[in-house]
């Protein structure tokens, strides 16, 4: 499915339950939402999994995978306008969210923006602009290592949003984790710099009746889990579960116990 928004052609595909030409009101739509080294694509682990009981969609913001930037505008808020563009034409009505790491910026902002229109809210190795200053620093860290790492020639399989352990565990899909970052030649090259300045307030967030689960692998270093802890301790519709073993890319790196936690909060929050 391609959407035009102004000068720029987004690109989404809708699977799962019931079809894209049936789009009952009974079944319940997942939206997922990439970070800056993916695209749709990203999510291959998740769509089979989900796609039995749920609608899927899955997005390429500007400038990834199969979504145009020609006009140079991508920003966290031109996603949340890119996402309701989206979400509108596919009649998806109430949705859940899923947002992996730049994606929870799009789906916090959504959330904040049309709160009615969300059903639950996921945040995946993000903290969706809500920042302490362990999260600010951790977050610096990471912008400059991957500045730095952008002139050197690329390692087989080694990327700092997967753990090492993954590397050594994974190679191949370690590799492929890679490649699929490669997909994307338009990315905006200030995307991490305008997710830094992205800020959320906590307390807007906390005001939100959505219920919420954050969902973290407990070696990610870009959104340490202590950081999250501080923000879940002050949303009071929140939760938290760190994936055992995963760094940056818990849904990429252990998907069947990302998808279990995510099949759990979604469960527990079906309904009208």
């Amino acid at each position: 499915m391609s959407i035009d928004v102004g000068t720029e052609r987004l690109y989404a595909e809708l699977i799962g339950h019931n079809s894209l030409s049936e789009a009952s009101e009974m079944t319940e739509t997942i939206v997922l939402c990439h970070g800056v080294g993916g695209n749709h694509a990203s999510w291959f682990q998740q769509v089979p999994y989900f796609a039995s009981h749920f609608r899927v969609l899955t997005w390429d913001q500007r400038g990834f995978g199969n979504s145009s930037n020609k006009a140079g505008l991508a920003s966290p808020a031109q996603a949340v306008t890119d996402l309701r563009a989206i979400v509108e034409k596919a009649n998806l009505g109430r949705v859940h969210l899923v947002g992996q790491s730049m994606g929870g910026w799009a789906a916090l902002g959504y959330a904040l923006k049309f709160p009615g229109d969300v059903r639950s809210l996921v945040l995946s190795d993000s903290l969706g602009g809500m920042f302490t200053d362990s999260s600010r620093a951790a977050l610096d860290a990471h912008v400059a290592a991957r500045n730095s790492a952008a002139s050197l020639p690329p390692v087989l399989g080694t990327n700092a949003a997967i753990a090492d352990d993954f590397v050594k565990r994974r190679p191949a899909l370690a590799f492929l984790f890679q490649q699929i970052a490669s997909f994307s030649p338009a990315v905006p090259p200030d995307a991490l710099s305008q997710l830094r300045r992205a800020e959320v307030s906590i307390d807007a967030v906390a005001a939100l009746e959505i219920p919420m689960l954050f969902i973290l692998g407990d070696c990610d270093h870009v959104f340490p889990p202590e950081a999250a802890r501080d923000i879940v301790a002050r949303i009071p519709q929140a939760e938290l579960t760190l994936v055992a073993g995963a760094g940056h890319s818990a849904y990429f790196e252990r998907p069947e116990q990302f998808n279990r936690a995510l099949l759990e909060h979604l469960t527990a929050h079906r309904g009208p």
